[in-house]
């Protein structure tokens, strides 16, 4: 008989010689498993939600409060969706189909697009009450106010790229053989270095807007959402369409790829798979076994 891919919950590990089916998946949801919680998973949260609540804050308490429902209405949208598509690409890993690429353009495509609305959306509404003049802060209240945020900023970028790096060191302690290591490490690296990258745009960006204010005086305060918006908006929308581009790559990869080792983390963050298949090199056969290893 043909076998079928696994379909149970856990889909660990699949006998060598399980009726030729030569493929081992390893699932290593380090954040996410209750046995392998922890404090990692705090310091996920922490490092993922901290600047929007800041913004929040920042939004409701140091400036106008007319800012603040729209603030909280657009970062509680994104969240929804955030968990949404996360759910239904977890459901379908585990429960529908293991060559999960197969589904995640259809359900992830549409929330990356929502996602990028909401993101303009965001950016040309702070833009053009910026550029519209309403504002009731003095400027001294004003380069206060930056002031703190750019050294709240110092503070989250240190703490955030440590917590990375803690993340980095537990993920490695649950991820044992060579290959898984180097695959999972050379991953979570690559996500740190790109997160290094964007948080150096964030501060010469921080930097350019103080010298500003430093040269022209509190009128250069004006200028800076303009600044933001031009270097900001053309990031924003490369990484979507870079995400769609990746998407659209895997989704044209369904089947288990049974010569090399794969690894894909498209779904969210909440979860690693590192999906170890090697080939079958044709030797000894071990009996098929049931899925309780007897």
């Amino acid at each position: 008989m043909t076998a079928h891919p696994p379909t149970s919950r856990c889909m660990s590990t699949l006998p060598s010689g399980d009726a030729g089916y030569d493929a081992v998946a390893i699932k290593v949801r380090f954040l996410w498993d209750r046995e392998k919680r922890g404090w990692a998973f705090y310091l996920f949260l922490f490092n993922r939600y901290f600047p929007i609540l800041y913004e929040i804050w920042s939004r409701c308490v140091l400036e106008d409060s007319r800012k603040c429902g729209n603030t909280v209405k657009i970062h509680g949208v994104s969240f929804l969706l955030f968990l949404l598509s996360g759910q239904v690409v977890m459901i379908a890993r585990l429960h529908v189909l293991p060559s999960y690429r197969c589904v995640v353009l259809p359900v992830i495509a549409p929330v990356v697009l929502a996602q990028l609305v909401i993101g303009l959306i965001a950016v040309f509404s702070s833009h053009a009450s910026a550029t519209s003049g309403a504002s009731t802060n003095t400027p001294a209240l004003q380069l206060c106010f930056f002031s703190v945020s750019a050294r709240m900023g110092y503070i989250y970028i240190g703490l955030s790229l440590l917590f990375d790096f803690l993340i980095f060191l537990r993920a490695t302690t649950v991820i044992f053989g060579s290959e898984r290591f180097i695959l999972a490490s050379s991953y979570i690296l690559r996500q740190m270095m790109r997160k290094a990258l964007l948080y150096f745009v964030v501060i010469v960006f921080s930097h350019v807007a103080m010298l500003l204010f430093e040269v022209f005086g509190p009128d250069a305060l004006k200028a800076a959402p303009t600044l933001a918006v031009t270097i900001i908006s053309p990031v924003m929308v490369s990484r979507m369409v870079l995400s769609l581009a990746r998407l659209t790559a895997s989704s044209q990869q369904c089947r288990w790829e049974l010569d090399h080792f794969t690894i894909d983390s498209v779904d969210s963050d909440l979860s690693l798979w590192v999906v170890m298949a090697p080939r079958n090199t044709g030797s000894s056969q071990e009996e098929p076994q049931g899925s309780d290893g007897t």
